[in-house]
């Protein structure tokens, strides 16, 4: 049994000294505390600033769309207008002449 359990401890010394070399390792190569929270905070405003700016195009395109269709809208009632007013002349001479012509 003595034979069996030499192989079990080596095996264990040697995972807890390659557990130690990962930890070392991992220690110094790990940034502070400090500098990670700096790291996401950037991160997160950096994604946040590229996806507002995509919403923004999208939205400066949609303001500029119906501005100009309010500005077609605007030119369709002028012209409408303008036709009323025409139509109004024409119905005001032809009474104008229909009372003439009854005199």
């Amino acid at each position: 049994m003595a034979c069996s359990n030499q192989p079990f401890r080596f095996a264990a010394a040697g995972t807890h000294k390659s557990t130690e070399m990962r930890q070392s390792i991992a220690h110094r190569t790990s940034l502070p505390e400090d500098s990670m929270m700096h790291l996401r905070r950037f991160c997160t405003f950096s994604l946040l600033l590229i996806l507002s700016g995509c919403g923004a195009g999208e939205t400066a395109a949609t303001a500029t769309l119906q501005a100009e269709q309010a500005k077609q809208a605007q030119q369709q009632m002028e012209q409408l207008k303008q036709q009323i007013d025409q139509a109004n002349a024409a119905n005001t001479q032809r009474l104008q002449e229909a009372i003439d012509q009854a005199q």
